[in-house]
């Protein structure tokens, strides 16, 4: 059984076989499917984050954020954080 339906379904018949891991599955999902202003929205929305309550809910929001955004380098992504 499976999961993708309609033009997803289309796509993993396509690219079954070059797909390599599970993190590469996700990544070409994301890279195919999601609009290019979420990724752009959230990539934003990194760059205004500040700390303004606890650590722990800045850290929150920034790793929600971050999950859009798989493809930040981890060099960048320590430098937004800090």
């Amino acid at each position: 059984m499976t999961l993708f339906r309609k033009k997803a379904l289309v796509w993993i018949r396509a690219k079954a076989s070059s797909i390599l891991s599970w993190n590469d599955l996700c990544t070409q999902i994301k890279d195919v499917f999601s609009p290019i202003s979420e990724q752009q929205a959230a990539r934003d929305r990194l760059d205004a984050l500040k700390q303004t309550n606890s650590v722990n809910t800045f850290a929150s929001e920034f790793r929600r954020l971050t999950l859009l955004l798989p493809e930040l380098p981890e060099q960048e992504l320590i430098d937004k954080f800090v």
